[in-house]
């Protein structure tokens, strides 16, 4: 699994939305998101933000991924 630290001692109030941009280097795929009649291939990508003193906040997407 890869990490990336966005930004550190960041603070953010109650109801702000924040966006950050990244890119992932996935290497050679050797198998790209597809779903026949009886299996899929699925590729996730999950955010967790880290809080002191509180639960971590997550959140998952799917991606597609292709050749």
């Amino acid at each position: 699994m890869d990490r990336a630290d966005l930004e550190r001692d960041e603070t953010l109030e109650s109801g702000e939305a924040r966006e950050w941009s990244f890119s992932l280097d996935i290497g050679q795929v050797s198998i790209p998101s597809m779903e026949t009649e009886k299996s899929s291939v699925t590729w996730l990508v999950k955010g967790i933000l880290d809080r002191n003193l509180r639960r971590d906040l997550r959140v998952e997407r799917e991606i597609t991924v292709g050749f």
